[in-house]
């Protein structure tokens, strides 16, 4: 974001987006440095706390956003790092489809994941890797689950 950062105000404040967080270093949220994808976790209830809180707070300083909801990268917590997560204000979420494993996936492939969504699937794409095939399987599959009577919101609109 910080990269971005005209970009990402924009997207702040657009009302199709929520901006939530992703964490700071994109590591899975542990007090054990439990590893996900070969991504070491935090290792410490303070690296878990600054993981949550200090993205959280660039957040809301610099986009004007209060975050509501907490997904960290890989997306793997131990317990205590979940607790962490709701001290900082935050409410941990997940996903239930992988629109695009991790922007590696080809574009028949999002498209088939992203179509098979139901109500209330919650669906992980990465709309911040310009090379993968993401935005095209997205464009492939809309037409389809939209005729099919799809709704899209917000996480926050939805609970």
């Amino acid at each position: 974001m910080t990269k971005n950062l005209a970009l990402s105000r924009e997207l702040a404040s657009d009302p199709l987006f929520e901006i939530a967080n992703h964490g700071t270093k994109h590591c899975p949220l542990s007090v054990t440095g439990r590893a996900a994808y070969g991504i070491a976790g935090t290792a410490s209830p303070l690296e878990a706390w600054r993981e949550v809180r200090d993205n959280h707070d660039f957040l809301h300083h610099e986009l004007g956003v209060t975050p509501r909801f907490f997904r960290s990268g890989t997306a793997h917590y131990d317990d205590i790092g979940v607790e962490i997560a709701k001290l900082a204000g935050e409410q941990v979420a997940g996903f239930s489809v992988n629109g695009d494993q991790g922007a590696r996936a080809s574009r028949v492939s999002v498209r088939t994941a992203i179509s098979q969504a139901r109500a209330g699937d919650i669906i992980l794409a990465h709309m911040n890797q310009p090379t993968g095939q993401t935005a095209r399987g997205l464009a492939d599959a809309l037409p389809g689950i939209l005729d099919g009577g799809t709704r899209f919101t917000t996480l926050g609109a939805a609970l």
